[in-house]
């Protein structure tokens, strides 16, 4: 008698419990209530609009000689100045066309100047200038070296030479051959591009460069 008792309080008490718990295991008197606007059409439109801020997100690039971005695709320029670099330093900066500059604290630090374009047979009396360019609904950048198109299914941005200063360990930039430049004024420029030639390929080829972006 005393075990029939015992099972029937048992089952009651699990008949209780298991009636509150949902499919997924999760009590039902704890659930959050849906919003009466949390429709289908309303959670599609979320996952779209959060879709969309992904896509628009972007990327930038630097456009090595020259000032302007390339009007293609909506190519949005930041700002505009002119490529910087020290003595010793290992990259290249675009230095806006107005700076902010905080006072000088501190003596015999290294400076840095505008880089000069070596024409060949001279340094051309020229700061390289340069632009900062926004993509918006394109996330990837592509520098591609010995190429002046873009593979397929890419945008092509703008082509150029490959460059460096032979002096230091530098980086490898694309200055656009549609080169844009500003007389020299003041000190001479401590960093010199030069064009990087295919010598294994060709004989004094200069070695162009295509960017392109997806």
């Amino acid at each position: 008698m005393v075990w029939m008792v015992s099972s029937v309080i048992v089952l009651y008490f699990l008949s209780n419990v298991l009636g509150q718990v949902g499919e997924n295991g999760i009590s039902t008197s704890d659930r959050i209530p849906e919003s009466p606007d949390d429709t289908e059409e309303t959670r599609e439109f979320n996952i779209l609009s959060i879709g969309s801020q992904r896509l628009s997100s972007g990327s930038i690039y630097t456009r090595w000689g020259n000032n302007s971005c390339p009007d293609v695709n909506g190519t949005e320029l930041v700002y505009s100045g002119r490529v910087a670099g020290s003595q010793h330093g290992t990259d290249y900066v675009c230095m806006p066309d107005d700076p902010e500059y905080r006072p000088c604290e501190h003596d015999g630090c290294e400076t840095m100047n505008g880089v000069g374009l070596f024409n060949y047979t001279s340094v051309t009396s020229c700061f390289v200038l340069c632009a900062i360019c926004y993509l918006p609904t394109r996330s990837t950048v592509l520098m591609i070296p010995s190429k002046v198109t873009c593979p397929t299914n890419w945008t092509y941005e703008y082509s150029g030479l490959l460059m460096t200063d032979r002096s230091n360990h530098s980086q490898h930039e694309c200055v656009d051959k549609a080169l844009r430049c500003n007389e020299i004024t003041g000190a001479e420029p401590q960093t010199i591009l030069y064009p990087l030639y295919a010598c294994n390929y060709c004989y004094r080829k200069p070695i162009t460069c295509v960017v392109c972006t997806r």
